[in-house]
């Protein structure tokens, strides 16, 4: 009987040994997880820096592209003005040194 209680007690205390490893590991196990989990934030945080840093990239480079194509249609625009104006000139005055001519020779 002193026995048997002997054995009881000491798997008692086995069983209460290994709950507290148990309890251990998971503790350590819980610490793990936590710590993976604040990586994994970190890591998605870059990503998604990354894509808003590409995302602004592209508009801006659209916008570069917008600037430049608008710049080159205002200077196209403004040399055909500037032909056409030339035209007129020198219609005009075409027009008025043969109104002169014609002044003078009758």
């Amino acid at each position: 009987m002193i026995k048997k209680k002997m054995e009881e007690k000491f798997a008692l205390q086995k069983t209460l040994k290994d709950n507290e490893l148990n309890k251990l590991k998971q503790l350590e196990l819980l610490k793990k997880e936590k710590e993976d989990d604040v990586r994994a934030g970190q890591e998605y945080g870059k990503i998604l820096e990354k894509q808003e840093n590409e995302r602004i990239e592209y508009f801006r480079r659209i916008e570069r592209n917008a600037h430049g194509y608008m710049t080159k249609a205002v200077e196209d625009s403004l040399k055909e003005i500037e032909m056409k104006n030339k035209e007129e000139e020198e219609k005009i005055r075409h027009f008025l040194l043969e109104k002169e001519r014609r002044y003078y020779c009758i």
